[in-house]
């Protein structure tokens, strides 16, 4: 039987959108409600209490755990960590930790350093298991936002070779694919699937 509660909290969790930033990189825009149904344009003024934030385990199966980061293959992922857990309490990075009233917030999911081409030609893979959650300070509640895309859901990066001579870094979530392909022997841009013309590390 589900929980009732005297307050509101945060409900209807769910993508609005996403935006292919180029070069694999993508960003979602999430949006919630309040129980109570009381909403100002975007906002959810009642829910002062309650505060929105991300959970992400890392998979250590293709990298190394160490001492709370995830290190995945390097090469290609070259000097890429992340926290793992990140947890949005207390980590400044991802969806971090926002206030519920706000209503509305920006996941982004960038590079986090160079690509480099690795000696064997085979799948390099980064799995990752995303939640979003809440807190409340009235009541103590710590959970899983009500909602359809709350999680817990993949991120999956992926760095392949697809031609002879290039290799696609791809970033897939909610069933939206964005990727980047780069060539040998250099590892320089080849295309990304923004069309952006030019690699980051131009």
């Amino acid at each position: 039987m589900a929980r009732v509660f005297s307050h509101p909290h945060p409900c209807g969790f769910r993508l609005a959108r996403h935006f292919d930033r180029g070069w694999g990189e993508a960003a979602f825009e999430y949006r919630w409600d309040s129980t109570s149904g009381v909403k100002v344009d975007l906002a959810n003024p009642d829910l002062d209490d309650c505060r929105i934030y991300e959970l992400i385990r890392y998979e250590s199966g293709t990298g190394v755990d160490e001492e709370g980061w995830y290190l995945p293959p390097d090469p290609p992922f070259n000097g890429w960590r992340f926290r793992n857990p990140t947890d949005g309490r207390t980590a400044p990075v991802g969806l971090e930790c926002f206030p519920a009233t706000q209503g509305w917030a920006w996941d982004r999911h960038k590079l986090l350093g160079r690509l480099t081409i690795p000696p064997v030609r085979r799948e390099y893979i980064i799995r990752a298991v995303q939640e979003y959650r809440f807190t409340c300070a009235i009541c103590g509640e710590d959970a899983i936002a009500f909602g359809p895309d709350s999680g817990p859901h993949e991120i999956l990066r992926t760095f392949t070779p697809s031609t002879d001579s290039t290799w696609r870094y791809a970033l897939r979530k909610h069933g939206t694919e964005v990727w980047m392909d780069i060539a040998e022997p250099g590892a320089a841009y080849f295309d990304d699937s923004a069309a952006i013309g030019f690699g980051p590390w131009s």
